[in-house]
């Protein structure tokens, strides 16, 4: 029998209805698949649909890492040059305060 490869619940729907309405209940045999057909390829567009959704999120996240990777080596970089700004700013301090020392003598 056909209801063997339907879930079980239309397959109950389906043997209900067919021993209630008898022979003739074909058209609504016909719109329970139509429905069920309809309901599966909604169901089936808005995984497609979730799925594609999933992919560009991933894509961005993966540009957002990328980023924040390279800000990341930016900051070291400003880091990296503001130590050496402090190192030549305390040179300069030692080599004035020297300067002033032999000045003042």
């Amino acid at each position: 029998m056909f209801t063997s490869i339907l879930p079980s619940s239309v397959a109950d729907q389906l043997c209900c209805r067919h021993k209630h309405c008898g022979a003739g209940s074909t058209a609504a045999v016909a719109a329970s698949f139509e429905q069920q057909n309809s309901a599966t390829s909604e169901i089936s567009r808005n995984v497609a649909s979730a799925a594609e959704g999933t992919g560009h999120v991933v894509s961005v996240l993966g540009d957002v890492a990328g980023a924040a990777t390279q800000t990341r080596a930016s900051a070291e970089v400003v880091r990296d040059a503001s130590e050496a700004v402090d190192h030549a700013v305390a040179n300069l301090r030692l080599e004035v305060e020297d300067f002033l020392a032999k000045v003042a003598v």
